[in-house]
């Protein structure tokens, strides 16, 4: 009785480190302190694997992954999501975005937009259609990331993210006038417009109109 008494006692403990280790790097991520975020999902994910049902694993190598792109160290962060998926089957706009960064952290940009395009449709945040605009840039695919910064931009003003929002805009007309080589000039002229619109109604600010018309 005693033994199995411990063992359950053991097993709520290290589930109690599990749950504060993750919400402890998870603050670290977002103020910036990325290697005190690995620090702390190490240990998450360590304690998650001394539970005899393994559950919690998965989530546990997800933050692991995001952790080390965020370190700079994306081939172990693709390691991660890979095992990550083994514990949890199917994949959010979270995990998809993830991955893309860390392709294109490896210079993997193909697979960077395969999965960037999976996390818009996913549930079309702001962020994944910035980086999907930016990885098309590269590959001078200038029309798709004319509009996907034009997305990107819309959704940011949804989220009331006025700056971001200006230089979207700013990016898309940008990408959009590079694209004439690779689209009808109806479709350029058309895009445009829609920038200019979504610009004037929808930043509405003069001093971030004037912010997102320099160029860095």
């Amino acid at each position: 009785m005693s033994e199995v008494s411990l063992s359950g006692s053991e097993a709520v403990e290290g589930r109690r480190m599990v749950v504060e280790l993750t919400r402890d790097g998870t603050e670290a991520l977002k103020v910036g302190d990325h290697e005190q975020a690995l620090f702390l999902f190490k240990g998450a994910f360590r304690s998650s694997c001394e539970e005899p049902s393994g559950r919690g694993q998965g989530v546990c190598l997800f933050n692991l992954g995001a952790a080390y792109v965020a370190v700079g160290k994306p081939k172990k962060g693709l390691k991660c999501f890979q095992r990550s998926r083994q514990h949890h089957q199917g994949a959010d706009g979270d995990m998809n975005f993830n991955v893309g960064a860390a392709y294109e952290g490896v210079g993997q940009l193909e697979k960077a937009l395969l999965f960037y395009r999976r996390a818009v449709r996913g549930c079309g945040p702001a962020d994944a259609l910035l980086k999907l605009a930016y990885c098309s840039a590269s590959t001078e695919d200038h029309v798709t990331a004319g509009r996907s910064f034009a997305q990107a931009a819309r959704a940011y003003r949804l989220a009331n993210q006025r700056e971001d929002a200006a230089m979207a805009l700013r990016e898309a007309a940008n990408h959009t006038i590079r694209s004439r080589g690779a689209a009808s000039e109806t479709e350029v002229l058309q895009l445009l417009r829609e920038c200019l619109r979504e610009y004037w109604e929808g930043v509405g600010d003069a001093g971030l109109r004037g912010k997102a018309g320099r160029h860095p």
